[in-house]
């Protein structure tokens, strides 16, 4: 009976910390395999990935989604954190000034808050586009990409405007924070 309790108890150990790992693995997937231009289809893998590890495991969908969350948080802190040592090492090669730096982190900080808007907005658009027909379905698509082709182009602009080389606004969720898709080559790399 001893061997038994022990066993129970071991299980139970290994549970608390196996369940916990196998979520934050998942997250970590999602995260690598979700950062696809997918659009609505993301979100709702994310969606269906969370369902099912708290159904496997009797989790609650909540808890899961906050490892989810806390995880996208580090991430993207961990990214702006690169994302300023790289400008700070422009700064020290010359090839950018501080004040162009202090306008690359406010636009930044800019396109950060917009990004939120536009993930917020594409969730509820997510819902309508499982209702839409294949022809409003495109329809929807040709629009977001004029509207990312004209957040490019202002972006293009802007930077033009104030003497920053486009490449700088690229960084942490740069195609989605700044539009700019296709564009970023590195900052140590030519255009």
């Amino acid at each position: 009976m001893k061997k038994v309790n022990r066993l129970r108890k071991r299980m139970e150990q290994n549970r608390r910390y196996f369940i916990p790992s196998l979520v934050l693995l998942a997250a970590m997937g999602a995260g690598i395999y979700g950062v696809s231009d997918a659009g609505a289809q993301v979100g709702e893998n994310q969606a269906s990935i969370i369902e099912k590890i708290a159904a496997k495991f009797n989790l609650s969908k909540d808890e899961v989604q906050k490892v989810f969350d806390e995880d996208r948080t580090e991430r993207q802190k961990l990214m702006q954190e690169n994302f300023e040592k790289k400008l700070d090492e422009a700064v020290s090669k010359g090839e950018l000034t501080e004040d162009k730096k202090k306008l690359i982190l406010a636009k930044k900080a800019e396109l950060r808050k917009e990004a939120e808007s536009r993930r917020e907005s594409m969730q509820q658009n997510r819902k309508n586009l499982n209702a839409m027909t294949e022809q409003e379905r495109k329809a929807f698509m040709e629009e977001r990409q004029a509207e990312m082709k004209k957040h490019r182009e202002e972006m293009e602009a802007w930077a033009k405007e104030n003497g920053i080389d486009v490449r700088y606004l690229m960084g942490p969720m740069g195609d989605r924070a700044g539009g700019l898709r296709g564009m970023h080559k590195g900052f140590s790399d030519n255009k």
